[in-house]
């Protein structure tokens, strides 16, 4: 959401907690992400960007301009030192990386999405190593905590 450029080598040693998400989205990226803004707030300050990042990927990269993913980031008090919100700069990698997490993205008549919708965790080693409803954030406080 700030035009820079960066991988997943980025959070190697933290644990990511991410989520797939589309900028035009109205119901459950909003409801995801408000969970990951909940996460984030109930988190000591010290492990934010330290030891726990977050991720907010957008699966629609023709739409999801930098300003829209901004502009989304900015709704959710999303920072980038801790919670990027991006997309993928290789659209054509961008099934690749669906199917490594299990998520579905299929286009509806109306130039929106349904999609499935959850939290994911990787561990240090860049392995996910759970996967969390998208409406439960006080599940992946408790997983968190045990890390």
């Amino acid at each position: 959401h700030t035009g820079a450029r960066f991988s997943f080598d980025r959070f190697a040693g933290k644990l990511l907690v991410l989520d797939f998400i589309y900028t035009g989205c109205a119901d459950l990226c909003i409801v995801a992400d408000n969970t990951l803004q909940t996460i984030r707030d109930s988190l000591p300050e010290a492990r934010l960007g330290n030891d726990v990042v977050f991720l907010s990927i957008s699966f629609d990269p023709l739409r999801d301009t930098v300003h829209q993913l901004a502009y989304y980031a900015k709704r959710h008090g999303a920072r980038a030192e801790h919670w990027p919100v991006a997309r993928p700069s290789d659209s054509d990698r961008l099934p690749e990386l669906l199917s490594a997490f299990g998520v579905t993205v299929i286009p509806d008549r109306w130039g929106g999405f349904q999609h499935n919708s959850a939290i994911y965790v990787v561990n240090r080693d860049g392995l996910l190593v759970a996967i969390f409803d998208y409406d439960d954030p006080a599940a992946v406080l408790r997983f968190l905590e045990r890390q």
